[in-house]
């Protein structure tokens, strides 16, 4: 009987040196007897595709950093604060997408027992029991409204993320620089809101 044996299954470490090995020239197909894997198990692994945004993203720091290190002392400085101030952006509203979503969730639960008090059985001349109906939809409408409204931050960033994964892999290079750097630093941190927010 011919003995099976459960595919090698690499560690974190060796995840890294494959991708590192990779981008410094070595094959998939080297790097899989080397490691004692198949190409197969590097593929659904996803090696080259990340070493490809690997790739993208330290050519995108090496140009940055070269345009940086072009513009005068002061202006460096400047662009470093403003680099800082949209990285803050950026986490206070991921915060504020987790929050809301949170938010969201509580809101839909509210509404959902709001409608669970509706008497769908209830007699049309019953003036008491269609005022309680009412009341429960008025609820259900708003707890549904501050749910969605809670929820759109999070949205848009799962939107925003969307688009700029479809584009990366379609090949189409996206270019938001522009839209989030005006000169003008209060323009800067507006402009990288309204992006969030869908705008």
């Amino acid at each position: 009987m011919a003995s099976s044996s459960k595919p090698k299954m690499l560690t974190d470490a060796e995840w890294l040196a494959i991708e590192r090995r990779h981008l410094d020239g070595d094959s998939i197909s080297e790097l899989a007897r080397e490691f004692g894997v198949s190409k197969g198990c590097l593929s659904k692994r996803g090696v080259a595709a990340r070493c490809a945004e690997i790739r993208a993203v330290a050519n995108q720091l090496v140009a940055a950093e070269q345009r940086l290190e072009a513009l005068p002392v002061g202006e460096q400085v400047n662009a470093r604060h403003l680099a800082n101030e949209l990285k803050a952006i950026s986490a206070n509203l991921a915060s504020a997408a987790r929050l809301g979503s949170m938010t969201a969730v509580k809101m839909n639960s509210l509404a959902h027992k709001q409608a669970n008090r509706i008497d769908g059985d209830a007699d049309m001349d019953d003036d008491e029991a269609w005022d309680k109906n009412h009341e429960s939809m008025r609820n259900v409408a708003a707890f549904t409204e501050l749910a969605n409204k809670s929820a759109t931050i999070g949205l848009n960033l799962l939107a925003a993320n969307k688009k700029v994964s479809e584009e990366h892999f379609t090949g189409n290079v996206i270019d938001i620089t522009p839209n989030l750097i005006p000169d003008d630093p209060v323009e800067a941190s507006k402009a990288y809101q309204r992006m969030i927010q869908g705008e």
